[in-house]
């Protein structure tokens, strides 16, 4: 293990820039970079300009920006002057920006001038907020309803100074906001232990000495702050673009040299949908995070010349489920408890509480020996900290079955299982298996009534590019590679899915939608029983 367990990254990146001060160490595709000894110093100028604005222990500071060295360096340098940084998405608007400023109680906010006007817009409902920093692209300062000081203008005055006590592991290092699917969002307080924690699930042993990491997440994900830990301890890089490209992935692994990425399932399979090309092994990538993974994964890994991992982790915990080596045996499978340190603890309870045998569902709860390297609860809220945290477990919410190898498989979130033809269905299987047609780039499957006797299923299905989703050709598909119980009955086409700020589908406002758009492989005559193969 490479992670110091006893450091920060704050710690590490001081290090870093002491041992090796002109390394090239962040980069912003198509933008500006930093060295290990520069990125150090606009952390401390950073530091210097918020305690110039009364920022002091404490005190909860939000960002709202895309990935940029500043959406890096403010929380490094709130949490100099022992202040604590809350990332919100640029995607919030209206009530959910509003919910996410209040509950905080953020006093200031740094903003990148695209997204203050959803600032103005609500103003006069922000309780707590007083001073705006802006980030500037033009040379006007906006009008604004608050204190507001240009980027430029407060870093002009800021000073790289040194009288900084760095933060200890139980520190908390940032708030990370949930997603919110059935209710408000809650601010997951993050420790430091638990970003070493997250990093530390990535095996690192293949690595060499001057791998690069590609970062395409949101810069308020859990990713965005483990990830540079981990580059920083092997003494790497950390690019980043804004947010995910299909058609410029390949291009910006070739400019910048990244040797390693993180991919969602719906990016792998964005990936895989384009055509084949005899260069698709003739680039830097070596490794691949996938979570989750795609079916024909191996495939994946041929085609793109390329090793991938798994596990399973969330805001709250600090990936205690992975599968070493660099090598996937069972894609439907997230992996095996970890070991070694942080020496996670893992059961899967009934409704109960009570254990459940090997090979039955249940919700899986989670904790470690190692303090503060799962979450320290939530921000403000007492009540849901207790509730999650009980009897010294978390408890993640989500359905998990074991085998009797030791290897974990994600059923579903608890609230979104799905009860069909006395069967459990698990609507994160139906939405895997349906995603992998070639004329479905998204889906989402919930239970909808029928026929007044029992739940059926409906899939929302987003096309790829280019495609038209014909619902005989996806039904029969499905029926050839699934259970019967499991394959949908309605299909509903849509341009796109609703999301979280985090990228998450909001199933909520799914079964909200009036059902007059409805395709029915009942009304249109389908039988799945005669369905060649099923």
């Amino acid at each position: 293990m490479v992670i110091d367990t006893e450091s920060t990254y704050i710690s590490v990146l001081f290090d870093r820039a002491e041992e090796s001060p002109g390394q090239l160490w962040m980069q912003e595709v198509d933008g500006d970079e930093l060295t290990y000894a520069q990125s150090r110093e606009l952390a401390c100028r950073w530091a210097d300009a918020l305690r110039q604005l009364g920022v002091g222990a404490g005190d909860m500071v939000a960002t709202i920006m895309e990935n940029c060295l500043d959406s890096q360096h403010v929380w490094l340098g709130a949490a100099l002057v022992r202040a604590v940084e809350v990332p919100l998405s640029p995607l919030l608007r209206g009530e959910s920006l509003v919910h996410a400023l209040n509950d905080s109680r953020c006093k200031v906010v740094v903003v990148a001038e695209p997204f203050h006007q959803q600032i103005e817009e609500v103003s006069e409902r922000l309780k707590h907020l007083e001073r705006v920093v802006v980030a500037l692209a033009s040379e006007t300062t906006p009008a604004s309803s608050f204190d507001i000081i240009s980027r430029e203008a407060l870093m002009g005055r800021a000073k790289a100074a040194k009288d900084f006590e760095l933060p200890k592991p139980e520190d908390i290092a940032c708030v990370l906001y949930t997603s919110g699917t059935t209710g408000p969002s809650k601010g997951t307080l993050i420790p430091w232990a638990q970003l070493n924690a997250n990093a530390a699930a990535t095996d690192v042993t293949p690595f060499g000495d001057s791998e690069a990491f590609y970062y395409t997440g949101a810069a308020n994900h859990a990713g965005a702050r483990s990830q540079p830990l981990l580059m920083a301890s092997v003494g790497g890089r950390f690019v980043m673009r804004p947010a995910f490209k299909t058609q410029e992935f390949w291009a910006d692994v070739d400019r910048y040299g990244c040797t390693f990425t993180i991919m969602v399932g719906a990016m792998a399979h964005f990936m895989m949908s384009q055509p084949p090309s005899p260069k698709d092994c003739d680039h830097a990538l070596k490794f691949v995070l996938m979570a989750p993974v795609l079916p024909n994964i191996e495939a994946f890994n041929q085609r793109f010349g390329v090793v991938t991992c798994t596990g399973y982790s969330m805001t709250e915990l600090s990936g205690p489920i992975t599968n070493p080596n660099w090598k996937i045996d069972i894609p439907s499978s997230c992996g095996k408890l970890r070991a070694g340190w942080p020496h996670y603890d893992a059961r899967l309870v009934d409704e109960d509480g009570r254990d459940v045998p090997v090979g039955t569902e249940g919700e899986l709860l989670v904790r470690t020996e190692a303090p503060h390297t799962l979450n320290a609860g939530y921000l403000n809220r007492p009540d849901a900290t207790a509730e999650a945290w009980r009897d010294g477990w978390f408890h993640t919410g989500d359905v998990f079955k074991k085998d009797e190898q030791g290897n974990y498989y994600f059923i579903d979130r608890r609230k979104d299982a799905i009860r069909k033809s006395g069967e459990n269905v698990s609507s994160f299987e139906v939405e895997m298996q349906i995603a992998a047609h070639e004329q479905v780039a998204e889906c989402a499957a919930i239970a909808v009534p029928a026929d007044n006797v029992e739940d059926e299923i409906k899939v929302f299905l987003v096309p790829a590019d280019g495609c038209r989703i014909d619902p005989e050709a996806i039904v029969k598909f499905a029926a050839r590679t699934m259970p019967r119980y499991m394959v949908p009955r309605y299909i509903e086409v849509v341009d796109e899915l609703p999301k979280t700020p985090t990228l998450r589908v909001q199933k909520a406002e799914l079964r909200k939608r009036p059902r007059t758009n409805e395709w029915d492989r009942v009304v249109a005559g389908i039988d799945i029983k005669r369905v060649e193969g099923s």
